[in-house]
């Protein structure tokens, strides 16, 4: 049985043209905070705990993937910020996430997300 597995992180926003300024909206994006995120269909989801439908970014518009260190710990390990880049129509559009987890798990992520993308 192939069992989706949805992991816990925090969603910080998506920027417009990487312009901390100018937040993207559309599609529940405006919604930060804490939740999980999977990876079905192609498609990166992020469920945040106060709202009932996830937010969705497909992994085919996604052209950069960045890594940014965290100075915050957990007690699984290090906390990581990721950042997917990607397109919808005109716009440049970065969402980041605060994941948290061994160098392990989210290498696995990021690999899962390039070969994904």
């Amino acid at each position: 049985m192939n069992t989706i597995q949805k992991k816990r992180g925090q969603y910080l926003g998506t920027e417009i043209d990487h312009k901390w300024w100018q937040c993207y909206s559309e599609g529940g994006f405006f919604t930060r905070g804490i939740g999980e995120y999977w990876i079905k269909d192609g498609t990166f989801y992020f469920q945040h705990q106060v709202r009932q439908k996830p937010i969705k970014l497909p992994l085919q518009d996604i052209v950069e993937i960045a890594l940014h260190p965290c100075n915050r710990r957990t007690h699984i390990g290090v906390m990581q910020i990721i950042e997917l880049i990607w397109q919808k129509d005109d716009l440049w559009l970065s969402s980041s996430f605060a994941l948290p987890g061994s160098i392990e798990e989210i290498n696995g992520l990021l690999t899962r997300l390039r070969m994904s993308t």
